[in-house]
């Protein structure tokens, strides 16, 4: 005999925020992206190369939105854009 299951509005939400989560493969991209993201911020501030980190980015098909959409830190954005 099998108990029926009811859904409490805590379970409810921990199972919405499940669905908001990216999925594992997406969540890796987005820390590669975070990542490049870092180090073109840290070329273009602290090494006073805006003009290569901009090189850079183009020269592997991304774009600063493509940067925002992974969830990169706005400082380094802050450093990316034109």
């Amino acid at each position: 005999m099998q108990k029926e299951r009811h859904e409490t509005p805590s379970s409810r939400a921990a199972n919405d925020s499940l669905r908001l989560r990216p999925r594992p493969r997406r969540r890796i991209e987005n820390l590669r992206l975070q990542g490049i993201a870092a180090a073109l911020g840290e070329l273009s501030r602290a090494h006073m190369e805006p003009d290569l980190a901009a090189m850079v980015l183009e020269s592997l098909g991304l774009s600063v939105s493509d940067l925002k959409k992974a969830w990169a830190d706005p400082y380094d954005l802050e450093a990316l854009q034109p």
